[in-house]
């Protein structure tokens, strides 16, 4: 359906709210066009900075795996066609930079830049409000603006940061969060990886079958720091002996506690979770 607002008062801006969400053409005026402008970047996606940069990056990601695919600069067992390595390409960083778990084929033996990138993209995770894992990729482009004005600010005191995200300007304070949460992350992530360290199954070897064949691995440092990636970002398949073709069933008790832990954390994003064991918090029940 068609719709035209005449004037953005309170009215007209909650009549906008209630219908952008459900799929109809919208025309706004107003003779405030800075008014205008604001609630087209809130309401058009297309011209949002988060939507951009996940395309970008889901889009690199699939070139370069594409490319180690098809151009083979390390040899792997499997045999594409090049609609089978760009299909392989596309489903797989999807399905990991989405955190759905998916895998349509064994991506562990794949080239180093193919599964490097893979690596990266279970980290960074999907847009901010969806129901995917990772840092998000809204963290991401504010810790990158975040670390060039802190840059700037070194170089020149008197420099005043003008650094907008999704047209508002940056402020301290959500800066020194995402920088505060990516911390949280990693050092969750260490913690979980050191744990990890003390398992019984560190140096077994697994036998792996995949449409890549039948081999072993190693269970080591690979598979547990793919391991707790997995479970922090909420993706579901890891590498080597946690890969897409086996399971974490070799884990002991307190590894697999230790995981469940990791996951929930990175589900509920760390800080609710923490919150939790806060003394104010229970005092204040």
């Amino acid at each position: 359906m068609k719709i035209v607002i005449i004037g953005l008062g309170s009215i007209g801006r909650t009549i906008l709210k209630n219908l952008s969400g459900e799929g109809h053409t919208i025309t706004i005026i107003d003779e405030n066009k800075d008014l205008i402008e604001g609630l087209i970047e809130k309401y058009d996606v297309f011209r949002s900075e988060e939507f951009k940069s996940y395309f970008a990056i889901i889009a690199g990601a699939i070139a370069m795996v594409f490319i180690s695919l098809v151009w083979r600069f390390e040899a792997f067992p499997q045999v594409y066609t090049t609609e089978e390595a760009f299909r392989h390409s596309l489903f797989q960083v999807a399905s990991l930079m989405t955190t759905a778990g998916y895998t349509t084929t064994d991506y562990h033996v794949w080239p180093i830049l193919a599964t490097t990138s893979l690596i990266l993209v279970m980290y960074i995770g999907a847009m901010a409000g969806s129901t995917a894992g990772g840092i998000k990729v809204s963290r991401i482009v504010i810790a990158i603006k975040g670390a060039y004005i802190n840059i700037r600010k070194m170089i020149n005191p008197r420099y005043v940061p003008k650094a907008k995200f999704e047209g508002k300007i940056l402020e301290s304070k959500t800066i020194n969060d995402v920088f505060g949460f990516i911390t949280l992350y990693f050092f969750i992530f260490l913690a979980a990886l050191f744990l990890l360290a003390f398992d019984p199954v560190n140096g077994q070897i697994i036998n792996i079958v995949s449409d890549a064949g039948t081999y072993t691995v190693e269970h080591g440092f690979f598979s547990n720091f793919s391991a707790v990636l997995t479970c922090i970002s909420n993706v579901g398949p890891a590498f080597e002996a946690v890969g897409p073709y086996s399971n974490f069933a070799g884990y002991n008790n307190f590894s697999t506690i230790v995981l469940t832990f990791t996951m929930m954390l990175g589900r509920l994003e760390i800080l609710p979770v923490l919150i939790l064991f806060s003394k104010r918090t229970w005092k204040r029940v």
